[in-house]
């Protein structure tokens, strides 16, 4: 025959006691509880009616949150405006370049065949065909210049910073507004 234990938990308002048949699980289906109490559940409560108040919102903007969005937005415009100046003259420097770079090399060819061309005898020839003759020692002019160069220098002009700013954005406004047109 199997052992019989009995385990039990007791806690404040009842007993429990389960039944142990050796290795065999009990049944916690088995009511062993005495004196149950009867659960009570709460009254149930008529709610009372409750009003609902439509109340409309009003949307109220701080006119200094529309100053912010709206220089925001203008700074904005200038730096892209800024970045499109920066692009087209870059394209147009290099485009300079290359039309430089080309003409370097006109000018080394032409330079060239006039050096091929020309002879000094052929100069003397049509110079002296044009009723020219070289220079007597009368008609030469020596000039001194051993004296030191000097150069002056005129002092800047000092400008108000809001007329330098007042100026930039004239400046920008109207390069945006011809580079729209």
């Amino acid at each position: 025959m199997a052992e019989r234990g009995v385990l039990g938990t007791e806690d404040k308002y009842r007993t429990r006691r389960f039944e142990i048949h050796g290795t065999a699980a009990y049944d916690i289906r088995q009511s062993t509880v005495r004196n149950p109490r009867p659960v009570q559940l709460p009254e149930e409560r008529e709610q009372p009616a409750v009003h609902v108040r439509k109340v409309r919102a009003r949307l109220h903007v701080s006119p200094f949150s529309v100053l912010g969005i709206a220089v925001t937005v203008f700074l904005a415009v200038l730096v892209v405006f800024g970045y499109v100046r920066l692009y087209e003259a870059s394209t147009e420097v290099a485009d300079l370049e290359r039309q430089l770079s080309s003409l370097e090399l006109e000018r080394s060819r032409l330079e060239s065949k006039y050096e091929n061309e020309v002879s000094l005898a052929q100069i003397e020839e049509q110079a002296e065909a044009l009723g020219m003759s070289k220079p007597k020692s009368s008609q030469t002019v020596y000039l001194n210049l051993s004296s030191a160069d000097r150069a002056e220098i005129t002092p800047a002009e000092h400008t108000n910073l809001l007329v330098t700013v007042y100026s930039a954005i004239r400046d920008s406004i109207r390069d945006f507004v011809e580079y729209l047109s």
